[in-house]
């Protein structure tokens, strides 16, 4: 199973390295292509798997998603985190003179980044996936998503910052609603392949996948507004929390019975 891993892992070294010598934007489809390797391997594994019983039980034995593992994943993910907020602070640092405007923008962009971090660690972390590969390698996959997404807005907000006292422009405001709704879209996925909960949550879970992909959605649609800076991050940041609140007052009512 190992020799599959070490010919991929030596073929992205060696295309990397290469990237180095080669101009853009020709180093750019190098990078894709060494990517979708390390994201292919896995899965050519488990069509190995089938043909090769060692291989197979292999797989299995990697499968076995533990406690530890959860949080390894937790971890990285509240470190790309990070970026959203070394985003905020980079570009105020950037700016020669601080505006209002600035301020303003910087305190919603900190409060999306809140807001991502609630719904993962609310919704997702802590919890172990549901039995069988196709589950775990659902769980795994969907925080490639997550992860890039919360990189792409960390990006998106030094620009939007950046240019707080002009008109946001159109990339900018379509890489910052695109790299939200990815987010969403990846925390839904991983809610869909955790184990069911304790009885009576198996509802609540339901509902609180369709608000966040709802929520993505609506996201989403913003690409198309007009709206300014300022309340086009206002909007994102309410429409994040939406989920949060969902939660908690469902949450309350679930409790309050038995207390």
């Amino acid at each position: 199973m190992s020799r599959p891993y070490a010919l991929a892992f030596l073929i992205t070294t060696l295309l990397f390295v290469a990237s180095v010598f080669i101009e853009p934007p020709h180093r750019f489809y190098i990078w894709i292509a060494a990517t979708l390797i390390s994201v292919v391997l896995p899965l050519y594994l488990l069509r190995l798997g089938r043909k090769t019983p060692a291989v197979q039980t292999q797989i299995e034995l990697s499968m076995t998603v533990t406690a530890s593992l959860v949080e390894r994943f937790g971890l990285f993910t509240i470190i790309v985190l990070g970026e959203v907020i070394v985003g905020v602070v980079h570009g105020l640092a950037g700016r020669h003179d601080l505006h209002w405007r600035a301020g303003g923008i910087g305190a919603l962009g900190m409060t999306i980044a809140f807001g991502t971090w609630w719904l993962y660690f609310d919704f997702v972390s802590h919890r172990i996936p549901r039995r069988g590969t196709m589950w775990v390698y659902l769980w795994s996959y969907a925080h490639l998503p997550v992860t890039a997404g919360i990189a792409m807005v960390g990006a998106a907000i030094v620009n939007v910052v950046e240019q707080a006292t002009e008109p946001l422009p159109v990339e900018v405001r379509w890489l910052l609603v695109c790299a939200i709704g990815m987010v969403l879209v990846g925390i839904t996925l991983m809610i869909r392949s955790l184990r069911p909960p304790q009885t009576g949550f198996e509802q609540l879970r339901r509902l609180s996948q369709m608000v966040i992909f709802l929520v993505a959605i609506v996201i989403f649609a913003l690409g198309f507004s007009t709206l300014g800076t300022i309340p086009l991050l206002a909007a994102i940041a309410v429409l994040m929390l939406a989920p949060v609140a969902f939660g908690l007052i469902h949450w309350i009512k679930r409790i309050e019975p038995s207390s």
